[in-house]
């Protein structure tokens, strides 16, 4: 990652887990509260993913940030699934307490990953991601498969992030480690 979009005024930031209910289930205006405390605090960075809630935390958090001056704050997301909507009865069980109606597929295919980062600037409403973070890639995540999707990431989804950085949709990427 590049040193200079992480500062010292984004030494501490704000996840999204909770924004997506993984804890309880947050309305749209109690996260919109949460999202404007931080920033009232001065808070200027802010992760998330489109699997927190099934998307609702991305979605969220853009609703909130694409009211910001876009110079104030880094934004940061992360790739590694795709997102369909399903009915509400084919909603997969997952740890959100109350996720949108999404079913989702592991994927770190070159085309999944320019889909995955299209989708994202759709739902932040934002017109560049700073960082984007190849999310949950290890082997607790996708148990035996691992080298199967390691292969897709190498021969895809690092390609593609750095072509789309030196593109400036992105700034940044990194391969982030789920232990």
């Amino acid at each position: 990652m590049k040193p200079d979009i992480l500062t010292e005024k984004h030494r501490l930031g704000l996840g999204g887990v909770a924004i997506g209910t993984a804890f309880e289930k947050l309305t749209d205006g109690e996260s919109y509260e949460v999202l404007q405390k931080a920033w009232d605090l001065g808070i200027r960075y802010y992760d998330t993913s489109p699997w927190y809630g099934l998307t609702k935390s991305e979605r969220r958090f853009g609703n909130f940030l694409h009211g910001q001056n876009r110079d104030e704050f880094i934004f940061s997301t992360k790739v590694g699934r795709l997102f369909v909507e399903v009915p509400e009865n084919e909603v997969p069980p997952t740890m959100w307490k109350a996720p949108l109606n999404y079913d989702f597929e592991h994927n770190y295919t070159a085309d999944a990953i320019k889909r995955s980062i299209e989708d994202s600037l759709e739902r932040s409403r934002l017109n560049h991601i700073d960082i984007v973070y190849v999310h949950d890639l290890s082997e607790d995540q996708v148990g035996d498969r691992y080298p199967y999707f390691l292969k897709q990431a190498r021969e895809g989804a690092f390609r593609v992030l750095s072509e789309l950085r030196d593109q400036g949709v992105i700034k940044a990427w990194e391969w982030e480690l789920t232990k």
